[in-house]
């Protein structure tokens, strides 16, 4: 059997039943979309109060700078998720989560450390530029999972992901109320960490998973 043959098969197995062992890492990734945007939410409720305690003593400019830090991340992401996905194709689409994962721990800790606004901003506009964490989680999902199966499990990591963002502030303010604005960070850098730990123990290479046995 030639190789373009043999590629087809493979293909016809995967859009017939997925490929094998998807279950397990369609759970295993929808666990870690839950703890990764537990970790995000950290940062959110708390952001305005953060921008205040930097320096900025007036409300409506504290309100403004936090919308734009807010809004920065997504809108860059939107430019540099199409290039991490042309990367995904080539090294698989689960290292890129795990370096989309990597990132956001290290700025939001970083974020806990900051002295001043312009380098909360910039770590807020590097987790846009190197982030595409949602969009990689996707398409791992719909890369391994059976396509009679993939919109369930898409609705699966939709779910995960606003279970994250519900439990995520609530969190955060308890840990800025009783240990402080900075520790929020720590703890949200440590929240990702885990689900990046997650992620490399409970998901197998997509690479692997959609070759198949040979």
């Amino acid at each position: 059997m030639t190789d373009v043959e043999l590629g087809t098969e493979r293909s016809g197995r995967r859009a017939a039943g997925g490929a094998v062992g998807w279950q397990r890492s369609q759970w295993g990734i929808t666990l870690v979309v839950f703890i990764a945007f537990y970790g995000f939410n950290f940062v959110m409720p708390i952001l305005p109060l953060y921008v205040r305690e930097l320096g900025v003593e007036d409300v409506s400019q504290a309100a403004l700078l936090s919308g734009v830090m807010l809004a920065i991340s997504p809108l860059l992401a939107a430019f540099f998720s199409p290039i991490w996905g042309l990367l995904a194709d080539r090294y698989g689409r689960k290292r890129m989560v795990q370096r989309s994962l990597l990132v956001f721990a290290v700025a939001c800790a970083l974020m806990g450390q900051v002295t001043n606004v312009a380098q909360l901003f910039a770590l807020r506009a590097a987790i846009g530029v190197f982030g595409g964490f949602t969009s990689m989680t996707m398409a791992y999902v719909v890369a391994v999972a059976p396509a009679s199966r993939a919109s369930g499990a898409l609705g699966m990591l939709q779910a995960a992901q606003v279970g994250g963002v519900i439990v995520g502030p609530l969190c955060a303010g308890l840990v800025a109320d009783r240990f402080g604005l900075r520790a929020s960070f720590t703890a949200g850098a440590m929240v990702i960490l885990v689900g990046l730990g997650a992620l490399t123990l409970l998901t197998q290479d997509d690479r692997r998973l959609l070759a198949g046995p040979a």
